[in-house]
């Protein structure tokens, strides 16, 4: 059976192709590893998923696409999918 990580970062995105790519490589470079990085993409139709998929198996990252009810949908989608502490 797998660790839970510590803490759980969520991330909503919405064709943030422009900006996911620094957002991930923030999170992956943290001092600390004990962490998951869980984006909710509610369905972008830029390069968003395009660069998603680049960082999928570079770290302790996972995401999912499809629509939802705004951001706070997202994030509940999130929180369900999480399993850190924090």
């Amino acid at each position: 059976m797998k660790n839970s990580p510590l803490f759980s970062v969520l991330t909503a995105s919405l064709n943030n192709g422009f900006t996911i790519e620094r957002t991930l490589e923030s999170v992956k470079n943290q001092s600390s590893q004990d962490f998951e990085h869980i984006v909710i993409d509610g369905g972008s139709k830029d390069e968003t998923l395009d660069i998603l998929k680049e960082y999928e198996n570079t770290y302790n990252l996972q995401w999912i696409s499809e629509p939802d009810n705004g951001i706070s949908d997202a994030l509940n989608k999130g929180l369900r999918l999480s399993s850190g502490r924090y």
